[in-house]
C-alpha cells in the first residue's frame, strides 16, 4: 500500500513510508537528524523541519538527546492523513527499445513505492502517438523518457497538463536528470589523476545540446581542455556500432594513435570497446584504459570491473514522486532539477606511471 500524507516533500513520503511498512516499527528509533541529511543529501533544516512536522502530526516523539521515536498511533495517522485532490493522471511515455532499460525500470521502481495511491500510472509508447486511439490521450502530467525531439514535447503539451523529461534537459519542459556534464567531468578528471592524457571517445550521434550522451562528452572535454589534454572523440550511429567488424576498425587505430584511455558515451558502449579491445589482441587496462556512464548492473562483473558513474535513479524516482504529491496538494510541482551523480572506481583504469615535465610518453 503507498501512503498518502497531507505534507509533501519526498523525506516526508521516505520516512511515512518507511514507517507504514514497518521497517520504522512503534517505538523504534528514527536515525540522527544529521544522519537522514546525509542519506538523502539535503539539509538539515528540511529534515529538522519534516521532523517538526511529524511531531506536530504525533507519528513521532521527540526527546531532547534520545532523537526521535515513532509512536504507537503513527500507521494510524499516517494512513488517515488526506490529500488535498482525489486522483492524478500520469503517463509514462518512451520509445519501445527504452522498456527493458535498467535505469528506466529502476526510476519506476522506486517512483511506484513512493507515490501516492491515487496516482494513476499508464505507459505508452512514442509509436503509438500517432494512432487514433491516442490522439485523444489527455493527462496530468508526461513523463518522458529518451524523448528528446522539441516537436513531439510541444504536440504533447498541447494536450497534457505538465511534461517532465527524466534523463535530460530541456528549455521548454521541466526535468529531473542526473547532472551528466558534472559526470563528464568525474571521469575526466579521475583520468587525469591516474596520469592519462590522450584519451579516446566514443558516443552515440546526438545533435540536441541538452542530451545525455552530448552533455557527458562535453563535461569530460571541459576538464581535458583545461588541463591541456586531448580528448578524441568519434560520433557514431548506434546501427553501425552493432557490428563487431566495425567495432574493431574504429578501435584498432585508436589504440595505435597511442591512447591510453577510451570513453564509452554509456556502459553499453564501453562493454563493447572492451571486447574490442580484447579482439584486437590488447589488454584492459594493462593496454588501454576503459570507463562508461550508467553503472548498469553487469558492470560490477565485467572483467576487469567497470569504472563507470552511477546513475541517480533512486534520487531522480523520489523527486518524481514528490512532483506528484505538489499537484495532488493542489500546487505547481515545477521542477528543474539536475541530480548529482557518483563516481564508482573500479578496476578498468589502469594508474600509469608518474612522469616528470618533459619527459617522454
Amino acid at each position: 500500500m503507498n501512503p498518502v500524507f497531507d505534507k509533501t516533500g519526498s523525506l516526508h513520503k521516505t520516512l511515512a513510508y518507511e514507517i507504514l511498512s514497518g521497517f520504522y516499527p512503534a517505538g523504534s528509533k528514527l536515525p540522527s537528524e544529521r544522519d537522514l541529511s546525509e542519506k538523502y543529501r539535503i539539509s538539515r533544516n528540511t529534515v529538522r523541519l519534516t521532523l517538526e512536522e511529524l511531531e506536530a502530526a504525533g507519528a513521532i516523539r521527540r526527546r531532547p538527546r534520545s532523537g526521535a521515536v515513532v509512536t504507537a498511533d503513527a500507521p494510524a495517522i499516517l494512513r488517515a492523513a488526506p490529500a488535498a485532490q482525489a486522483e492524478l493522471s500520469a503517463a509514462l511515455i518512451l520509445p519501445p527499445d527504452q522498456i527493458s532499460n535498467p535505469v528506466v525500470q529502476a526510476i519506476f521502481t522506486v517512483f511506484c513505492k513512493y507515490c501516492s495511491e491515487k496516482v494513476r500510472i499508464s505507459v505508452v509508447f512514442i509509436d503509438q502517438l500517432a494512432s487514433e486511439d491516442f490522439r485523444s490521450l489527455r493527462a496530468d502530467m508526461a513523463i518522458l523518457f529518451a524523448v528528446p525531439e522539441a516537436a513531439v514535447r510541444r504536440r504533447l503539451a498541447q494536450r497534457i497538463g505538465r511534461l517532465v523529461l527524466l534523463n535530460a534537459t530541456a528549455g521548454d519542459c521541466d526535468y529531473i536528470a542526473p547532472d551528466n556534464r558534472l559526470a563528464g567531468r568525474l571521469i575526466a578528471e579521475h583520468l587525469l589523476e591516474c596520469g592519462h592524457r590522450s584519451i579516446g571517445g566514443v558516443t552515440f550521434d546526438d545533435r540536441d545540446p541538452g542530451s545525455d550522451f552530448r552533455q557527458r562528452l562535453d563535461g569530460c572535454a571541459e576538464v581535458f581542455d583545461a588541463a591541456g589534454a586531448a580528448l578524441h572523440l568519434t560520433r557514431i550511429s548506434a546501427l553501425k556500432f552493432s557490428d563487431a567488424r566495425f567495432r574493431r576498425k574504429l578501435v584498432e587505430p585508436m589504440v595505435k594513435a597511442g591512447h591510453s584511455a577510451l570513453i564509452g558515451g554509456c556502459d553499453a558502449i564501453a562493454a563493447e570497446l572492451c571486447a574490442a579491445v580484447f579482439a584486437a589482441g590488447k589488454r584492459v587496462p594493462a593496454d588501454v584504459s576503459i570507463a562508461g556512464f550508467d553503472d548498469q548492473f553487469y558492470t560490477q562483473f565485467m572483467l576487469p570491473a567497470l569504472t563507470t558513474v552511477k546513475y541517480p535513479a533512486e534520487a531522480i524516482g523520489i523527486h518524481l514522486a514528490a512532483v506528484t504529491d505538489e499537484l495532488l496538494a493542489g500546487r505547481d510541482g515545477h521542477i528543474r532539477k539536475l541530480v548529482p551523480p557518483i563516481l564508482v572506481k573500479r578496476a578498468s583504469i589502469l594508474n600509469l606511471p608518474h612522469r616528470t615535465e618533459g619527459e617522454e610518453e
